[in-house]
């Protein structure tokens, strides 16, 4: 179970809900460093990805004694298929606004298989910080209101911040598919009782596919 210093107040949580959010500003930094291939800015945006979400899992745990990894709950097969779900719909999504089967499209747009291969690693990257945006945000409603166990308020705070900057990033389609994954992933962390490892697993599948 989490060791979770009951003194900790929830909008700390909320903060670091905040700053993972931020996080995905730096991917703006490769811009000041210069012009590079595609490939390489998607290789310098994961490992800032990865940097900061090393930092706030770190920050987590020895400020707030919020152990994200060591909460292994048992799941059973239902909690599986729900979370399958949930990829599924986002498949299909993606299908849709891509008009074919996204890892094809993007396999035979890169150029190269090592491009596509750092256009993965950039996906895990911002997967990871898109899942500690929902564990943190999810945290703080947990600590600060009385809401239903269903309702996916860490996958409510994504869309209202990072599926929202999406609207002004990607138009109006891309900004409903940034809300509707938000939201979906918001519900696959509750469906399977807040797995880190299973949640990333299968939040990163659905954001590759």
């Amino acid at each position: 179970m989490k060791k979770i210093n009951q003194n900790v107040s929830a909008i700390e949580f909320l903060w670091l809900a905040l700053y993972a959010f931020a996080g995905f500003s730096l991917e703006l930094i490769q811009g000041l460093l210069g012009s590079f291939s595609q490939g390489i800015s998607n290789l310098i945006t994961a490992i800032l990805w990865t940097i900061v979400s090393v930092g706030l899992i770190y920050l987590a745990r020895t400020k707030f004694s919020f152990f994200i990894l060591d909460d292994q709950p048992i799941l059973k097969k239902q909690n599986h298929w729900a979370a399958l779900c949930c990829v599924g719909i986002v498949i299909v999504l993606t299908t849709f606004g891509f008009g074919g089967f996204k890892p094809w499209i993007e396999f035979t747009s890169v150029g190269s298989l090592a491009n596509y291969l750092l256009r993965i690693l950039y996906y895990l990257a911002e997967s990871l910080l898109i899942l500690l945006a929902i564990v943190f945000a999810q945290r703080f409603a947990d600590i600060k209101f009385t809401l239903p166990e269903w309702l996916p308020a860490g996958g409510v705070f994504l869309a209202i911040t990072w599926g929202l900057i999406h609207f002004f990033l990607q138009g109006f389609s891309g900004g409903l598919y940034a809300i509707a994954f938000s939201l979906l992933a918001g519900m696959l962390y509750l469906f399977l009782k807040k797995d880190f490892r299973w949640s990333y697993l299968y939040i990163a599948l659905a954001f590759i596919l």
